[in-house]
């Protein structure tokens, strides 16, 4: 007979065998997976199609690329490429404006590299069914060098792919079969369905059909019956998959996009999953709102009841002007038709999806440039673009907010920490809306705060790491004398302090709650002073331009900054946290542009980590590492002081464990962070 203890070992193993086994059969289950197009050519990249600047640019065979030419809203940021290819157009320091090539097994690692950096789990892989695409020998190699480049990449960095079949063009005569031939040919061919890397859900690999039931395009309710039945039922059991579909937006209802046939009810409800495209079916935070209402929320409840899978599809924005420029008759649409608004639009899609309950989420797209909605790293300013396009492409900061190249990728990493719980759900995007660095403090660690009462908070912050976090009822919020000053780099009539501070209950905040800044080191001494007014439950992003302050004694050094203070009569003990603190000055002498000059690498790292930079001038450089507690587990001894010149500092980081740190660089006392992963 077993004992006792011997039968709760064998229970407890019975149990974790089991919650593996369901985790490694329901890959999907609170993931963000992204469409990804992969159909970007250049000449010269080692395909032989039609169109060598597939998808950039028109013309086919004889392709001109240049700025008339161009068939893309976007232009993405090339600095990262390997493989990059030239055309007819220049930037403005007179280097050749290069694109990439899907067909570039470089260019797919360092897609599934970011993917990696900004937890993405992975993607749907776009195959289209339509003559041009799988008939033409050039294009269907394409597809399949693609394909190959997906399955080494997803291998080399641990992400997720699905095939997704696009029927868009393609006939209702010849759709079962061109499913069929293809989907038979890739098991066959390239055995996908034995990866580890190849998503599976309910214990079956997944496959995807975009365009069900579309209107007006001749499909017919027999012939989708049949390839859905195909991949469930009737094909051998080597190829048989669960079903997720790309519908229309109400087929539900059976209204708007949808074909309209009561017959295609049956066809939706025999899928494994449905999700309905939502792109362009709204333009701001209203219609997002609108679209949850009546949209998401019941059409969850409705795959609930009858025991389907859900998942919604997001996006950041939309744009297509260069794409229709040459349609018949002329394209109405205007350049950056649908507003990102600095992420808001997006995360405003994400909150209302994760708020309604879902545990699916498709973003559209990951690198769909064509038309606006990419989510990779994308030209940020204008400046950037080439000169001869600079006015026909949507740069991030369109909408009049500085953002850096990366930001919608940080938005998915903090999709997917809030679908899966690790965040709190919130309707405010919890990362800052400005690039990462360049802080009076981040608030990632609690050095010279006070009251020593300060927590860090790991799960409620906007930037970095932590926020620091004060409870309670006494005047004194948070105050801090930095060792080293800051320099502002800026002029009394110009500078602006900016921060992030959130209030559990305003209504316990009375109205002399203040803010200060100073160069004395002490309060009420050469200081600038602020009354915070119109609150409000949460997070508040707090702008205050000095030559609006109060100035106590004389105007403060902003080139000597080293104190600051929140504090403010309260009725209550309430909850506050404040982040991502930055002192921003009028000058355009800072010469260090940390996007461009400085870098770390390898990332992810294991033994050494090199951080490298070029300063324009001399200067006092040095560096901590940190990591999600808020410790300090790295740090030079002194700050050195370095020529002007590019330079290299190597950092030991094998004594540290798996993880991700932040690397916070100090140059003439200003702190730039980067995210660094320890593997």
């Amino acid at each position: 007979m077993k004992s006792k203890k011997n039968i709760s070992l064998f229970i407890l193993f019975l149990a974790i065998g089991y919650s593996n086994s369901v985790s490694s059969q329901n890959q999907l289950d609170y993931k963000v997976m992204m469409g990804y197009q992969g159909w970007f050519l250049a000449p010269g990249d080692g395909s032989t199609t039609n169109n060598p600047w597939s998808h950039w640019f028109r013309g086919g065979t004889a392709a001109t690329p240049d700025a008339a030419n161009l068939t893309v809203d976007m232009w993405p940021d090339m600095s990262e490429y390997t493989d990059k290819f030239n055309t007819n157009m220049t930037y403005a320091n007179g280097s050749n404006a290069q694109l990439f090539s899907s067909y570039s097994l470089s260019t797919t690692r360092k897609h599934f590299e970011w993917m990696s950096n900004y937890n993405v789990h992975g993607i749907y892989l776009q195959r289209f069914l339509s003559a041009v695409e799988l008939q033409t020998s050039g294009i269907f190699r394409a597809k399949n060098k693609v394909l190959n480049n997906v399955m080494t990449s997803a291998a080399e960095y641990n992400r997720k792919y699905v095939v997704m079949y696009d029927v868009s063009g393609v006939t209702d005569a010849t759709m079962y079969a061109k499913i069929v031939a293809d989907w038979e040919y890739l098991v066959n061919t390239y055995d996908i369905l034995n990866k580890p890397e190849y998503v599976k859900q309910n214990g079956k690999p997944v496959v995807a059909i975009w365009g069900i039931g579309f209107k007006n395009r001749g499909l017919t309710t027999a012939t989708s019956q049949a390839i859905i039945d195909y991949f469930k039922t009737n094909a051998a059991p080597q190829y048989r998959a669960y079903v997720m579909g790309g519908v229309p937006e109400n087929w539900r209802t059976l209204s708007g996009s949808s074909e309209t046939g009561a017959g295609w009810t049956a066809v939706y409800n025999s899928l494994d999953m449905i999700s309905p495209w939502s792109v362009g079916r709204y333009s701001n935070n209203n219609g997002a709102d609108s679209f949850k209402t009546n949209n998401i929320v019941p059409d969850l409840a409705a795959c609930n009841n009858n025991n389907k899978d859900y998942m919604p599809v997001i996006w950041p924005g939309f744009s297509w002007k260069n794409l229709k420029s040459n349609s018949t008759p002329p394209s109405i649409e205007t350049l950056n038709a649908i507003p990102r608004n600095g992420g808001q639009f997006y995360w405003r899609q994400a909150y209302n999806a994760v708020r309604a309950g879902v545990k699916f989420i498709y973003v559209a797209m990951f690198d769909e440039v064509d038309e606006g909605t990419a989510m990779f790293k994308i030209t940020n300013i204008t400046a950037k673009l080439p000169i001869q396009a600079n006015d026909r492409l949507v740069f991030l900061d369109i909408d009049g907010v500085n953002l850096p190249s990366d930001w919608y990728l940080k938005l998915a990493d903090q999709t997917q920490k809030m679908l899966n719980g690790t965040i709190p759900l919130t309707s405010v995007m919890p990362i800052l809306t400005l690039p990462d660095g360049n802080y009076l403090d981040d608030c990632d660690v609690k050095t010279n705060w006070n009251p020593s009462s300060l927590v860090l908070n790991n799960i409620n912050q906007i930037q970095g790491l932590n926020s620091l976090e004060y409870t309670g009822s006494a005047t004194p919020e948070y105050s801090k004398v930095f060792p080293t000053p800051y320099n502002t780099v800026g002029s009394g009539t110009g500078a602006t302090l900016q921060f992030w501070y959130f209030v559990s209950d305003v209504s316990m905040i009375q109205t002399n709650n203040y803010v200060e800044i100073g160069s004395s080191g002490v309060p009420d001494s050469n200081e600038y002073q602020w009354t915070l007014t119109g609150l409000v439950n949460g997070w508040n992003f707090i702008q205050l331009k000095t030559a609006y302050a109060s100035i106590t004694g004389v105007a403060p050094n902003l080139s000597a900054i080293n104190w600051f203070r929140i504090y403010g009569v309260k009725t209550g003990s309430i909850t506050t946290r404040i982040d991502a603190i930055q002192l921003l000055g009028n000058s355009t002498t800072d010469n260090f542009n940390e996007e461009n000059s400085l870098t770390i690498y390898p990332n992810p790292a294991d033994s050494e980590v090199y951080i490298n930079f070029s300063i324009p001038e001399p200067s006092d450089v040095g560096f901590s590492i940190i990591n999600y507690m808020g410790q300090l587990v790295l740090q030079n001894s002194d700050k050195k002081k370095l020529d002007s010149g590019s330079h290299t500092i190597k950092v030991l980081v094998e004594s540290l464990s798996k993880g991700v740190y932040l690397a916070r660089i100090n140059i003439n006392n200003r702190v730039f962070v980067k995210k660094v992963i320890i593997k």
